[in-house]
Protein backbone atom coordinates (compact mmCIF):
# COMPACT_ATOMS: atom_id res chain seq x y z
CA UNK A 1 0.00 0.00 0.00
CA UNK A 2 2.92 2.35 0.75
CA UNK A 3 4.44 1.75 -2.72
CA UNK A 4 1.06 2.38 -4.30
CA UNK A 5 0.73 5.71 -2.50
CA UNK A 6 4.22 6.89 -3.59
CA UNK A 7 3.67 5.94 -7.25
CA UNK A 8 0.16 7.47 -7.21
CA UNK A 9 1.54 10.76 -5.83
CA UNK A 10 4.36 10.79 -8.40
CA UNK A 11 2.00 10.32 -11.36
CA UNK A 12 -0.32 12.98 -10.00
CA UNK A 13 2.60 15.48 -9.80
CA UNK A 14 4.07 14.62 -13.21
CA UNK A 15 0.85 14.22 -15.19
CA UNK A 16 -2.54 14.74 -13.55
CA UNK A 17 -4.84 13.45 -10.83
CA UNK A 18 -7.00 11.76 -13.49
CA UNK A 19 -3.95 9.87 -14.85
CA UNK A 20 -3.01 8.77 -11.33
CA UNK A 21 -6.53 7.46 -10.67
CA UNK A 22 -6.58 5.65 -14.03
CA UNK A 23 -3.24 3.99 -13.23
CA UNK A 24 -4.56 3.06 -9.77
CA UNK A 25 -7.67 1.28 -11.14
CA UNK A 26 -5.66 -0.53 -13.82
CA UNK A 27 -3.28 -1.88 -11.17
CA UNK A 28 -6.22 -2.85 -9.00
CA UNK A 29 -7.94 -4.91 -11.71
CA UNK A 30 -4.62 -6.47 -12.80
CA UNK A 31 -4.00 -7.66 -9.23
CA UNK A 32 -7.49 -9.15 -8.66
CA UNK A 33 -6.65 -12.51 -10.27
CA UNK A 34 -3.49 -13.13 -8.26
CA UNK A 35 -5.16 -11.76 -5.13
CA UNK A 36 -8.07 -14.21 -5.55
CA UNK A 37 -5.71 -17.12 -6.23
CA UNK A 38 -3.73 -16.15 -3.15
CA UNK A 39 -6.87 -16.26 -0.98
CA UNK A 40 -7.90 -19.63 -2.46
CA UNK A 41 -4.42 -21.03 -1.91
CA UNK A 42 -4.25 -20.13 1.76
CA UNK A 43 -7.89 -21.02 2.45
CA UNK A 44 -7.25 -24.41 0.86
CA UNK A 45 -4.05 -24.81 2.87
CA UNK A 46 -5.94 -24.07 6.10
CA UNK A 47 -8.80 -26.41 5.14
CA UNK A 48 -6.29 -29.16 4.38
CA UNK A 49 -4.67 -28.49 7.74
CA UNK A 50 -8.01 -28.70 9.54
CA UNK A 51 -8.90 -31.99 7.82
CA UNK A 52 -5.47 -33.45 8.60
CA UNK A 53 -5.77 -32.54 12.28
CA UNK A 54 -9.34 -33.85 12.39
CA UNK A 55 -8.26 -37.24 11.00
CA UNK A 56 -5.29 -37.37 13.36
CA UNK A 57 -7.57 -36.77 16.34
CA UNK A 58 -10.04 -39.41 15.13
CA UNK A 59 -7.26 -41.97 14.73
CA UNK A 60 -5.43 -41.03 17.92
CA UNK A 61 -8.45 -41.38 20.23
CA UNK A 62 -9.95 -44.58 18.88
CA UNK A 63 -12.43 -45.36 21.66
CA UNK A 64 -13.67 -41.75 21.70
CA UNK A 65 -14.05 -41.84 17.92
CA UNK A 66 -15.83 -45.21 17.94
CA UNK A 67 -18.37 -44.05 20.54
CA UNK A 68 -19.08 -40.77 18.77
CA UNK A 69 -19.32 -42.24 15.29
CA UNK A 70 -21.39 -45.29 16.28
CA UNK A 71 -23.80 -43.12 18.30
CA UNK A 72 -24.36 -40.72 15.42
CA UNK A 73 -24.52 -43.60 12.91
CA UNK A 74 -27.33 -45.34 14.80
CA UNK A 75 -29.27 -42.10 15.15
CA UNK A 76 -28.78 -41.27 11.47
CA UNK A 77 -29.70 -44.83 10.39
CA UNK A 78 -33.01 -44.57 12.28
CA UNK A 79 -33.67 -41.19 10.67
CA UNK A 80 -32.87 -42.49 7.19
CA UNK A 81 -35.17 -45.50 7.64
CA UNK A 82 -38.03 -43.29 8.78
CA UNK A 83 -37.29 -40.73 6.03
CA UNK A 84 -37.58 -43.46 3.37
CA UNK A 85 -40.82 -44.71 4.94
CA UNK A 86 -42.38 -41.24 5.27
CA UNK A 87 -41.37 -40.28 1.73
CA UNK A 88 -42.85 -43.52 0.39
CA UNK A 89 -46.13 -43.04 2.28
CA UNK A 90 -46.49 -39.42 1.18
CA UNK A 91 -45.93 -40.11 -2.51
CA UNK A 92 -48.65 -42.71 -3.09
CA UNK A 93 -50.29 -42.14 -6.50
CA UNK A 94 -48.19 -39.01 -7.09
CA UNK A 95 -46.80 -40.48 -10.31
CA UNK A 96 -50.07 -39.86 -12.19
CA UNK A 97 -49.59 -36.93 -14.54
CA UNK A 98 -53.22 -35.78 -14.08
CA UNK A 99 -53.33 -36.31 -10.32
CA UNK A 100 -54.36 -32.68 -9.73
CA UNK A 101 -57.57 -33.29 -11.72
CA UNK A 102 -58.25 -36.89 -10.74
CA UNK A 103 -60.72 -37.60 -7.92
CA UNK A 104 -62.46 -40.64 -6.48
CA UNK A 105 -66.17 -40.34 -5.76
CA UNK A 106 -66.86 -41.70 -2.28
CA UNK A 107 -70.17 -42.04 -0.48
CA UNK A 108 -70.81 -40.78 3.01
CA UNK A 109 -73.82 -42.90 3.99
CA UNK A 110 -76.08 -42.96 7.00
CA UNK A 111 -77.77 -46.20 8.10
CA UNK A 112 -81.35 -45.13 8.70
CA UNK A 113 -82.29 -48.13 10.84
CA UNK A 114 -80.04 -47.44 13.83
CA UNK A 115 -78.63 -43.97 13.16
CA UNK A 116 -75.00 -45.12 12.84
CA UNK A 117 -73.10 -43.28 10.12
CA UNK A 118 -70.30 -44.64 7.97
CA UNK A 119 -68.34 -43.67 4.90
CA UNK A 120 -68.25 -45.89 1.85
CA UNK A 121 -65.63 -45.90 -0.91
CA UNK A 122 -67.74 -47.88 -3.39
CA UNK A 123 -70.44 -46.38 -5.62
CA UNK A 124 -73.01 -47.57 -8.10
CA UNK A 125 -71.67 -48.09 -11.58
CA UNK A 126 -74.03 -45.49 -13.07
CA UNK A 127 -72.55 -42.53 -11.17
CA UNK A 128 -69.68 -41.90 -13.60
CA UNK A 129 -71.53 -41.74 -16.95
CA UNK A 130 -74.47 -39.83 -15.42
CA UNK A 131 -72.22 -37.18 -13.82
CA UNK A 132 -70.35 -36.72 -17.11
CA UNK A 133 -73.67 -36.28 -18.93
CA UNK A 134 -75.10 -33.76 -16.46
CA UNK A 135 -72.10 -31.66 -15.42
CA UNK A 136 -69.60 -29.99 -17.78
CA UNK A 137 -66.92 -29.98 -15.03
CA UNK A 138 -66.45 -33.74 -15.59
CA UNK A 139 -64.15 -34.43 -18.53
CA UNK A 140 -64.25 -38.20 -18.19
CA UNK A 141 -64.79 -41.04 -15.74
CA UNK A 142 -63.17 -44.38 -14.97
CA UNK A 143 -64.94 -47.17 -13.09
CA UNK A 144 -63.33 -50.17 -11.44
CA UNK A 145 -65.18 -53.28 -10.32
CA UNK A 146 -63.22 -55.84 -8.33
CA UNK A 147 -63.88 -59.19 -9.98
CA UNK A 148 -61.52 -61.45 -8.03
CA UNK A 149 -59.64 -61.07 -4.77
CA UNK A 150 -57.78 -63.22 -2.27
CA UNK A 151 -61.05 -64.54 -0.79
CA UNK A 152 -62.66 -65.23 -4.18
CA UNK A 153 -59.95 -65.97 -6.76
CA UNK A 154 -60.66 -66.86 -10.38
CA UNK A 155 -59.02 -69.52 -12.49
CA UNK A 156 -57.26 -68.65 -15.75
CA UNK A 157 -56.17 -71.15 -18.43
CA UNK A 158 -53.68 -71.04 -21.28
CA UNK A 159 -52.50 -74.11 -23.20
CA UNK A 160 -54.20 -76.39 -20.65
CA UNK A 161 -52.17 -74.81 -17.81
CA UNK A 162 -54.23 -73.11 -15.11
CA UNK A 163 -53.39 -70.46 -12.54
CA UNK A 164 -55.45 -69.06 -9.70
CA UNK A 165 -55.49 -65.25 -9.79
CA UNK A 166 -56.92 -62.57 -7.51
CA UNK A 167 -55.97 -59.26 -9.17
CA UNK A 168 -58.74 -58.97 -11.79
CA UNK A 169 -60.65 -55.73 -12.32
CA UNK A 170 -63.11 -54.51 -14.89
CA UNK A 171 -62.76 -50.93 -16.07
CA UNK A 172 -63.51 -48.46 -18.85
CA UNK A 173 -61.49 -47.79 -21.98
CA UNK A 174 -60.66 -44.30 -20.61
CA UNK A 175 -58.45 -45.80 -17.88
CA UNK A 176 -55.17 -45.23 -19.72
CA UNK A 177 -55.95 -41.59 -20.58
CA UNK A 178 -56.85 -40.70 -16.97
CA UNK A 179 -54.25 -42.76 -15.10
CA UNK A 180 -50.53 -42.85 -15.97
CA UNK A 181 -50.29 -46.61 -16.46
CA UNK A 182 -48.32 -47.14 -19.64
CA UNK A 183 -48.79 -49.96 -22.13
CA UNK A 184 -45.64 -51.76 -23.22
CA UNK A 185 -47.54 -53.16 -26.19
CA UNK A 186 -51.01 -52.50 -27.54
CA UNK A 187 -53.00 -49.35 -28.24
CA UNK A 188 -54.19 -47.63 -25.02
CA UNK A 189 -57.15 -46.04 -26.81
CA UNK A 190 -58.59 -49.30 -28.15
CA UNK A 191 -57.18 -51.99 -25.83
CA UNK A 192 -60.43 -52.21 -23.80
CA UNK A 193 -62.85 -50.77 -26.33
CA UNK A 194 -64.31 -54.15 -27.35
CA UNK A 195 -65.92 -56.87 -25.21
CA UNK A 196 -63.97 -60.02 -24.38
CA UNK A 197 -60.61 -58.26 -24.43
CA UNK A 198 -58.10 -58.17 -21.61
CA UNK A 199 -55.00 -56.16 -20.69
CA UNK A 200 -52.40 -57.92 -18.54
CA UNK A 201 -49.41 -56.75 -16.54
CA UNK A 202 -45.81 -57.29 -17.61
CA UNK A 203 -45.26 -59.90 -14.89
CA UNK A 204 -48.37 -61.84 -15.96
CA UNK A 205 -47.22 -61.74 -19.60
CA UNK A 206 -43.99 -63.49 -18.58
CA UNK A 207 -45.85 -65.90 -16.33
CA UNK A 208 -48.33 -67.06 -18.99
CA UNK A 209 -46.49 -66.58 -22.28
CA UNK A 210 -42.77 -66.52 -21.47
CA UNK A 211 -40.92 -64.93 -24.38
CA UNK A 212 -43.91 -65.16 -26.75
CA UNK A 213 -45.77 -62.07 -27.93
CA UNK A 214 -48.93 -61.98 -25.77
CA UNK A 215 -50.99 -59.83 -28.16
CA UNK A 216 -53.73 -61.86 -29.81
CA UNK A 217 -53.35 -64.80 -27.44
CA UNK A 218 -56.53 -66.09 -25.77
CA UNK A 219 -56.97 -66.66 -22.04
CA UNK A 220 -59.84 -68.81 -20.78
CA UNK A 221 -61.31 -67.47 -17.53
CA UNK A 222 -63.47 -69.35 -15.04
CA UNK A 223 -65.05 -66.88 -12.54
CA UNK A 224 -66.02 -69.68 -10.12
CA UNK A 225 -69.51 -68.21 -9.69
CA UNK A 226 -72.41 -69.99 -8.02
CA UNK A 227 -76.15 -70.03 -8.78
CA UNK A 228 -79.02 -69.37 -6.37
CA UNK A 229 -78.71 -72.90 -4.97
CA UNK A 230 -74.98 -72.49 -4.33
CA UNK A 231 -73.96 -74.76 -7.20
CA UNK A 232 -70.69 -73.89 -8.90
CA UNK A 233 -71.08 -72.54 -12.44
CA UNK A 234 -68.32 -74.08 -14.55
CA UNK A 235 -68.79 -71.93 -17.67
CA UNK A 236 -65.58 -70.30 -18.87
CA UNK A 237 -65.11 -67.20 -21.02
CA UNK A 238 -62.44 -66.53 -23.65
CA UNK A 239 -60.62 -63.21 -23.59
CA UNK A 240 -58.14 -61.96 -26.19
CA UNK A 241 -55.02 -60.17 -24.92
CA UNK A 242 -54.98 -56.68 -26.45
CA UNK A 243 -52.38 -54.98 -24.28
CA UNK A 244 -49.47 -55.47 -21.89
CA UNK A 245 -48.91 -52.74 -19.30
CA UNK A 246 -46.08 -51.93 -16.96
CA UNK A 247 -46.42 -53.41 -13.48
CA UNK A 248 -48.36 -51.14 -11.15
CA UNK A 249 -45.89 -49.27 -8.86
CA UNK A 250 -46.05 -50.35 -5.21
CA UNK A 251 -46.92 -46.79 -4.16
CA UNK A 252 -50.49 -47.11 -5.49
CA UNK A 253 -53.58 -47.25 -3.30
CA UNK A 254 -54.70 -50.38 -5.18
CA UNK A 255 -53.06 -52.81 -7.57
CA UNK A 256 -54.08 -55.38 -10.17
CA UNK A 257 -52.70 -57.65 -12.89
CA UNK A 258 -55.66 -57.96 -15.26
CA UNK A 259 -58.08 -55.39 -16.71
CA UNK A 260 -61.28 -56.38 -18.49
CA UNK A 261 -63.96 -54.16 -20.13
CA UNK A 262 -66.92 -53.00 -18.05
CA UNK A 263 -69.20 -54.15 -20.88
CA UNK A 264 -68.55 -57.78 -19.92
CA UNK A 265 -70.02 -57.47 -16.42
CA UNK A 266 -73.53 -58.43 -17.52
CA UNK A 267 -72.20 -61.48 -19.35
CA UNK A 268 -70.15 -62.63 -16.36
CA UNK A 269 -72.66 -62.00 -13.60
CA UNK A 270 -75.82 -62.42 -15.71
CA UNK A 271 -77.45 -59.43 -14.03
CA UNK A 272 -78.46 -59.59 -10.40
CA UNK A 273 -79.20 -63.25 -9.63
CA UNK A 274 -82.20 -62.20 -7.52
CA UNK A 275 -83.81 -59.33 -9.46
CA UNK A 276 -82.33 -59.66 -12.93
CA UNK A 277 -81.04 -56.08 -12.77
CA UNK A 278 -77.99 -55.16 -14.80
CA UNK A 279 -75.65 -52.33 -15.74
CA UNK A 280 -78.54 -49.94 -16.34
CA UNK A 281 -79.71 -50.14 -12.71
CA UNK A 282 -78.54 -47.81 -9.93
CA UNK A 283 -78.00 -50.58 -7.45
CA UNK A 284 -76.81 -53.95 -8.65
CA UNK A 285 -74.45 -55.86 -6.43
CA UNK A 286 -72.46 -57.20 -9.39
CA UNK A 287 -71.71 -53.66 -10.54
CA UNK A 288 -70.92 -51.82 -7.33
CA UNK A 289 -67.41 -50.53 -7.82
CA UNK A 290 -65.24 -47.44 -7.62
CA UNK A 291 -65.80 -44.29 -9.63
CA UNK A 292 -62.98 -41.90 -10.51
CA UNK A 293 -63.68 -38.56 -12.15
CA UNK A 294 -61.25 -36.61 -14.33
CA UNK A 295 -62.24 -32.96 -14.03
CA UNK A 296 -61.66 -30.39 -16.72
CA UNK A 297 -58.78 -27.92 -16.43
CA UNK A 298 -59.73 -25.21 -13.94
CA UNK A 299 -62.79 -27.05 -12.62
CA UNK A 300 -63.41 -26.57 -8.89
CA UNK A 301 -64.11 -29.87 -7.08
CA UNK A 302 -65.84 -28.02 -4.23
CA UNK A 303 -68.38 -26.42 -6.59
CA UNK A 304 -69.08 -29.83 -8.14
CA UNK A 305 -69.60 -31.34 -4.69
CA UNK A 306 -72.14 -28.59 -3.93
CA UNK A 307 -74.27 -29.90 -6.83
CA UNK A 308 -74.44 -33.47 -5.50
CA UNK A 309 -77.63 -32.95 -3.40
CA UNK A 310 -79.41 -31.81 -6.55
CA UNK A 311 -77.99 -34.82 -8.37
CA UNK A 312 -79.31 -37.18 -5.69
CA UNK A 313 -82.78 -35.71 -5.98
CA UNK A 314 -82.85 -36.26 -9.75
CA UNK A 315 -82.08 -39.99 -9.75
CA UNK A 316 -83.32 -43.10 -7.85
CA UNK A 317 -80.18 -43.43 -5.74
CA UNK A 318 -81.27 -42.71 -2.18
CA UNK A 319 -83.07 -44.74 0.46
CA UNK A 320 -86.47 -43.43 -0.72
CA UNK A 321 -86.25 -45.55 -3.85
CA UNK A 322 -83.84 -48.28 -2.70
CA UNK A 323 -85.01 -50.21 0.37
CA UNK A 324 -81.52 -50.77 1.77
CA UNK A 325 -81.59 -48.19 4.56
CA UNK A 326 -78.89 -45.86 3.21
CA UNK A 327 -78.87 -42.09 2.82
CA UNK A 328 -75.93 -40.89 0.74
CA UNK A 329 -73.72 -37.80 1.09
CA UNK A 330 -71.16 -38.15 -1.75
CA UNK A 331 -67.88 -36.24 -1.82
CA UNK A 332 -64.65 -36.15 -3.85
CA UNK A 333 -61.22 -37.35 -2.74
CA UNK A 334 -58.09 -36.29 -4.61
CA UNK A 335 -56.38 -39.44 -5.85
CA UNK A 336 -53.10 -38.48 -4.15
CA UNK A 337 -54.92 -38.13 -0.78
CA UNK A 338 -56.75 -41.46 -0.82
CA UNK A 339 -53.97 -43.57 0.67
CA UNK A 340 -53.44 -41.45 3.79
CA UNK A 341 -56.92 -39.94 4.17
CA UNK A 342 -59.04 -42.76 2.77
CA UNK A 343 -59.49 -44.97 5.82
CA UNK A 344 -63.15 -45.72 5.04
CA UNK A 345 -65.17 -48.84 4.31
CA UNK A 346 -64.85 -50.83 1.12
CA UNK A 347 -61.27 -50.05 0.06
CA UNK A 348 -59.81 -52.30 -2.64
CA UNK A 349 -56.50 -52.46 -0.73
CA UNK A 350 -55.34 -51.51 2.79
CA UNK A 351 -54.50 -47.82 3.17
CA UNK A 352 -51.98 -45.93 5.29
CA UNK A 353 -52.34 -43.85 8.41
CA UNK A 354 -51.23 -40.23 8.61
CA UNK A 355 -50.97 -40.44 12.41
CA UNK A 356 -48.50 -43.29 12.04
CA UNK A 357 -46.31 -41.08 9.84
CA UNK A 358 -46.36 -38.33 12.48
CA UNK A 359 -45.50 -40.85 15.21
CA UNK A 360 -42.55 -42.33 13.33
CA UNK A 361 -41.25 -38.88 12.41
CA UNK A 362 -41.33 -37.69 16.02
CA UNK A 363 -39.60 -40.86 17.22
CA UNK A 364 -36.86 -40.51 14.57
CA UNK A 365 -36.35 -36.85 15.45
CA UNK A 366 -35.93 -37.65 19.14
CA UNK A 367 -33.49 -40.47 18.40
CA UNK A 368 -31.39 -38.09 16.30
CA UNK A 369 -31.55 -35.38 18.99
CA UNK A 370 -30.37 -37.91 21.60
CA UNK A 371 -27.48 -38.93 19.32
CA UNK A 372 -26.49 -35.26 18.92
CA UNK A 373 -26.69 -34.68 22.68
CA UNK A 374 -24.46 -37.70 23.30
CA UNK A 375 -21.96 -36.30 20.80
CA UNK A 376 -21.97 -32.88 22.50
CA UNK A 377 -21.60 -34.35 25.98
CA UNK A 378 -18.79 -36.70 25.03
CA UNK A 379 -16.92 -34.00 23.10
CA UNK A 380 -17.08 -31.46 25.93
CA UNK A 381 -16.21 -34.15 28.49
CA UNK A 382 -12.97 -34.77 26.57
CA UNK A 383 -12.26 -31.09 26.05
CA UNK A 384 -9.08 -31.13 28.17
CA UNK A 385 -7.39 -33.20 25.47
CA UNK A 386 -7.73 -30.28 23.07
CA UNK A 387 -7.04 -27.47 25.57
CA UNK A 388 -3.32 -27.08 24.85
CA UNK A 389 -3.94 -27.18 21.10
CA UNK A 390 -6.44 -24.33 21.47
CA UNK A 391 -4.03 -22.39 23.69
CA UNK A 392 -1.12 -22.69 21.23
CA UNK A 393 -3.30 -21.72 18.28
CA UNK A 394 -4.50 -18.60 20.07
CA UNK A 395 -0.93 -17.68 21.10
CA UNK A 396 0.23 -17.78 17.46
CA UNK A 397 -2.66 -15.58 16.35
CA UNK A 398 -5.71 -17.75 15.68
CA UNK A 399 -9.03 -15.93 16.00
CA UNK A 400 -11.96 -17.50 17.83
CA UNK A 401 -14.06 -17.68 14.65
CA UNK A 402 -11.24 -19.68 13.01
CA UNK A 403 -11.25 -22.14 15.91
CA UNK A 404 -15.06 -22.41 15.73
CA UNK A 405 -14.77 -23.16 11.99
CA UNK A 406 -12.14 -25.80 12.72
CA UNK A 407 -14.18 -27.61 15.38
CA UNK A 408 -17.40 -27.37 13.38
CA UNK A 409 -15.52 -28.83 10.42
CA UNK A 410 -14.34 -31.74 12.55
CA UNK A 411 -17.92 -32.29 13.73
CA UNK A 412 -19.26 -32.26 10.18
CA UNK A 413 -16.49 -34.66 9.10
CA UNK A 414 -17.45 -37.02 11.95
CA UNK A 415 -21.10 -36.66 10.95
CA UNK A 416 -20.42 -37.63 7.34
CA UNK A 417 -18.27 -40.62 8.36
CA UNK A 418 -21.20 -41.64 10.56
CA UNK A 419 -23.55 -41.03 7.64
CA UNK A 420 -21.71 -43.53 5.43
CA UNK A 421 -21.98 -46.16 8.17
CA UNK A 422 -25.64 -45.19 8.72
CA UNK A 423 -26.41 -45.79 5.03
CA UNK A 424 -24.97 -49.30 5.29
CA UNK A 425 -27.02 -49.98 8.44
CA UNK A 426 -30.19 -48.58 6.84
CA UNK A 427 -29.69 -50.66 3.69
CA UNK A 428 -29.86 -53.86 5.76
CA UNK A 429 -32.50 -52.64 8.20
CA UNK A 430 -35.04 -51.18 5.74
CA UNK A 431 -36.26 -54.53 4.29
CA UNK A 432 -36.74 -55.83 7.85
CA UNK A 433 -38.51 -52.60 8.83
CA UNK A 434 -40.84 -52.78 5.83
CA UNK A 435 -41.45 -56.47 6.46
CA UNK A 436 -42.52 -55.62 10.02
CA UNK A 437 -44.95 -53.05 8.57
CA UNK A 438 -46.11 -55.61 5.95
CA UNK A 439 -45.29 -53.23 3.09
CA UNK A 440 -43.20 -53.72 -0.07
CA UNK A 441 -39.80 -52.02 0.03
CA UNK A 442 -39.57 -49.81 -3.04
CA UNK A 443 -37.61 -46.65 -3.97
CA UNK A 444 -38.39 -44.95 -7.28
CA UNK A 445 -35.89 -42.92 -9.31
CA UNK A 446 -37.54 -39.62 -8.31
CA UNK A 447 -37.57 -40.68 -4.67
CA UNK A 448 -33.88 -41.62 -4.86
CA UNK A 449 -32.90 -38.09 -5.92
CA UNK A 450 -34.99 -36.57 -3.12
CA UNK A 451 -33.66 -39.02 -0.53
CA UNK A 452 -30.00 -38.52 -1.49
CA UNK A 453 -30.26 -34.74 -1.21
CA UNK A 454 -32.26 -35.02 2.04
CA UNK A 455 -29.73 -37.43 3.58
CA UNK A 456 -26.84 -35.08 2.72
CA UNK A 457 -28.73 -32.17 4.31
CA UNK A 458 -29.48 -34.28 7.41
CA UNK A 459 -25.79 -35.19 7.72
CA UNK A 460 -24.78 -31.53 7.40
CA UNK A 461 -27.37 -30.30 9.91
CA UNK A 462 -26.47 -33.10 12.34
CA UNK A 463 -22.81 -32.12 12.17
CA UNK A 464 -23.61 -28.44 12.73
CA UNK A 465 -26.10 -29.04 15.57
CA UNK A 466 -23.98 -31.60 17.41
CA UNK A 467 -20.76 -29.61 16.95
CA UNK A 468 -21.97 -26.08 17.61
CA UNK A 469 -21.86 -26.13 21.42
CA UNK A 470 -18.52 -28.01 21.65
CA UNK A 471 -17.05 -25.56 19.11
CA UNK A 472 -18.20 -22.55 21.12
CA UNK A 473 -17.02 -24.17 24.34
CA UNK A 474 -13.57 -25.24 23.11
CA UNK A 475 -12.88 -21.98 21.27
CA UNK A 476 -13.59 -20.02 24.46
CA UNK A 477 -10.62 -21.42 26.40
CA UNK A 478 -8.28 -18.73 27.76
CA UNK A 479 -4.70 -19.45 26.60
CA UNK A 480 -3.06 -17.93 29.69
CA UNK A 481 -4.89 -20.35 31.99
CA UNK A 482 -4.13 -23.30 29.73
CA UNK A 483 -0.42 -22.58 29.45
CA UNK A 484 -0.13 -21.95 33.22
CA UNK A 485 -1.76 -25.39 33.76
CA UNK A 486 -4.52 -23.81 35.85
CA UNK A 487 -7.23 -24.70 33.33
CA UNK A 488 -10.32 -26.67 34.37
CA UNK A 489 -13.24 -27.71 32.13
CA UNK A 490 -15.60 -28.46 35.01
CA UNK A 491 -16.87 -24.95 35.56
CA UNK A 492 -19.92 -23.78 33.66
CA UNK A 493 -20.50 -26.68 31.31
CA UNK A 494 -20.97 -29.33 33.98
CA UNK A 495 -24.51 -28.30 34.78
CA UNK A 496 -25.44 -28.08 31.10
CA UNK A 497 -24.05 -31.56 30.44
CA UNK A 498 -26.07 -32.98 33.33
CA UNK A 499 -29.17 -31.26 31.97
CA UNK A 500 -28.60 -32.74 28.52
CA UNK A 501 -28.10 -36.19 30.03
Amino acid sequence: MGDFEEIFAGIARRESLFAAKRWYWIQLFRSLASFSLDIIHWRTAMLRNYITIAFRNLVKHKSYTAINISGLAIGLACSIAVLVFVRSENTFDSYHEKKDRLYRLSLGSEVISNGNSREQAATSILWGPTLKKDYPEVEDYVRFVQLANAENPWELFYNNISFTESGLLSTDASVFSAFSWKLISGNPETALAEPNTIVISESMARKYFGNENPLGKVLAIDPKLRDNQGNLLTETYDYTVTGVMENIPPNSHFSFDFLMPTANLNNIFGGDINTGAGLDQWYWRGAVGYTYLLLNEGADPASLEAKFPEFLSNYPIDSETIPRGYKYAPYLQAVSDIYLDGNILGQMSPVGDRQQIYMFSIVALFILIIACINFMNYTTAHSTRRAHEVGMRKVVGAYRKQLISQFLGESILTSFVSLVIALVIAWFVLPIFYGYLDKPFFISYNDALFLISSIIVIGLITGLVSGLYPALFLSGFKPILILKSSFSSKSKNGLLRKGLV
